[in-house]
């Protein structure tokens, strides 16, 4: 299976207020999503490619997007360099405009973890089912 992170959706504007002000400029670009980012199973390096929505349930793709891991930070604030592996993050992610128009309409806005009723991940390559049957192209 190629890299992903599972997302439980998207940051609130208070939420996003309270890193303004921890953090300075979030979000950096007008194009992109801040995203609660559940336990993460890889170390995901900033400039990473998300190029697949996809259903966190059955691991089948739901849409192809294009976005780039900008900005990541942690519950305590502290800006990080990468996703680590098994840590919840908070992220940024800049979107050509199609793709932000569809996270917007998929995932919920939220104010806490553990409020969202369904994942979706952002996959970084085609590879999604175990097994490999679609190969990876991406990190």
């Amino acid at each position: 299976m190629d890299k992903f992170v599972r997302v439980e959706g998207i940051v609130s504007k208070h939420v996003e207020q309270l890193l303004i002000s921890s953090l300075g400029k979030w979000p950096i670009y007008s194009n992109s999503c801040i995203l609660f980012i559940n336990y993460s199973d890889f170390d995901i390096p900033l400039g990473a490619r998300f190029l697949y929505l996809v259903d966190n349930e059955s691991r089948e793709i739901m849409y192809p997007i294009q976005g780039e891991l900008v900005q990541i930070t942690q519950s305590f604030l502290k800006p990080f360099d990468e996703i680590p592996h098994g840590h919840k993050t908070i992220c940024e992610i800049k979107l050509d405009d199609p793709s932000l128009k569809l996270l917007q309409s998929k995932l919920p806005v939220i104010n806490a973890r553990g409020s969202a009723r369904k994942m979706f991940l952002l996959a970084t390559g085609k590879e999604i089912k175990e097994g490999g049957e679609l190969g990876s192209d991406c990190l």
